[in-house]
């Protein structure tokens, strides 16, 4: 088998243990890196200790030690749709799959090689996935439920260096693999550069390619900061659907950068805040709306054609740690960002609604001699965007409105050696 195959082989596998289909807390990723970081708000630049967190800032492996951590995520995410106003049909309200239960694993290793190099791997995932047994696209021709499922996955290979001046630094390559199935929409296909992919065409799988760096240091006593930035990940074209995305199967995830604070107020008492930003505005996908197709004639799949019409995404996180002792943490965190989702773009929206205003968190870590466990709990109480002119003339027009809420839970355990 050549080398490049066998690679293929091995990132494949790795999409399917850890990221089966997924949906986002945050953008179409998680809110943080590591079951400990998601307990404390998503806090992750710094105030992170598992090695789950080096895939966002590579300089944090330095702290680890040599440690492995294993985890499970488990999410409940639901899409709600209402269609109003609507010349083609009446007043409609559409559910995805109330009953899904998302799985998603991960886990990360770190070998500190000498008192200034270390190394690691760790794994990145993300993904959207809705599914509506009963599509909300019917009086637009669509004859089959709709769904759509996009997992990638990321294996990153870090390596950091210590200085003696107490500051750490890090890179990673990010190598991955995406998977991409969508259905339901074959009422697309006389609006699109190749009808015969845009829907119905299988699972199509792709490589992907990136890296991260960051910085981690001690600005003052008590007072650590960390930064980082993960590239967008450099993505082969989905082909089989190359009719549906735009330039032609282009899709491709955004570059993440932030940066983050941690302070020690006491012994036992830590508090962190942190800055996040998602670049969708720069990738094909996520670039241009539904306005390219109805005003400007181009149709999907084209250069600069019609997509997602996500915003940037912004994030502020706040987490708290509270040491009640020697063996027991407790943790609280809020996150709050701004909408992605565009309220003149929910026709498309509820293909990928993915990010909450308001999410809380709580966590909890127990140590065991060498070993620790960790859990935690998000809640949010949804987030509804409503349609403003959202639904084309040319379509029957009026106003989709989309409401996303996401369950989700998670549990870690990690041993140092």
């Amino acid at each position: 088998m050549a080398l490049r195959h066998k690679v293929s082989a091995v990132l494949a596998t790795t999409t399917l243990l850890s990221a089966l289909p997924a949906q986002a807390t945050l953008g179409v990723f998680e809110h943080g890196a590591g079951i400990r970081a998601q307990g404390r708000g998503g806090v992750t630049y710094t105030m992170a200790p598992e090695t789950t967190a080096i895939g966002l800032n590579p300089a944090l492996l330095s702290e680890m030690g040599n440690r492995y951590d294993i985890g499970l995520n488990v999410l409940r995410p639901r899409s709600t749709v209402w269609i109003k106003d609507n010349a083609l049909g009446e007043d409609s309200k559409h559910f995805s799959d109330r009953s899904l239960y998302l799985f998603i694993p991960q886990g990360g290793w770190a070998k500190q090689l000498n008192e200034h190099y270390s190394i690691g791997v760790t794994m990145q995932s993300a993904g959207i996935g809705p599914d509506y047994d009963e599509s909300p696209y019917a009086r637009l021709g669509a004859t089959s439920p709709m769904k759509m499922k996009m997992t990638s996955t990321a294996l990153s290979l870090v390596s950091s260096y210590h200085s003696n001046t107490g500051h750490s630094f890090g890179a990673a390559l990010n190598l991955g693999y995406q998977k991409l199935k969508v259905e339901g929409l074959q009422f697309l296909a006389p609006y699109s550069t190749s009808p015969n992919h845009v829907s119905n065409a299988g699972s199509d799988g792709s490589r992907t390619l990136g890296f991260s760096v960051g910085w981690h240091g001690e600005l003052a006593p008590g007072v650590t900061a960390g930064i980082g930035y993960r590239s967008k990940n450099w993505t082969e074209k989905h082909k089989k659907y190359k009719g549906l995305l735009a330039d032609g199967g282009s899709l491709e995830l955004p570059a993440i950068w932030g940066g983050a604070l941690a302070w020690q107020a006491t012994d036992t008492l830590q508090f962190g805040f942190e800055y996040q930003k998602q670049e969708y505005s720069k990738i094909d996908a996520f670039e241009y709306g539904l306005d390219k197709l109805t005003e400007e004639g181009k149709l999907m799949g084209s250069k600069n054609g019609p997509g997602f019409a996500f915003k940037d995404m912004r994030a502020l996180k706040f987490g708290a740690t509270w040491k009640a002792s020697e063996t027991l943490e407790l943790s609280a965190g809020y996150i709050r960002s701004n909408q992605v989702n565009r309220s003149g773009e929910t026709l498309f929206s509820m293909l990928a609604p993915v990010t909450l205003d308001n999410q809380y968190t709580l966590g909890l870590v127990r140590k065991f001699s060498k070993w620790s466990f960790s859990a935690y709990y998000l809640f949010t109480p949804g987030t509804t965007i409503y349609g403003n002119n959202s639904i084309p003339d040319s379509f029957g027009g009026g106003e989709v409105d989309v409401k996303y809420k996401v369950k989700t839970a998670g549990i870690s355990f990690g041993r140092s050696f």
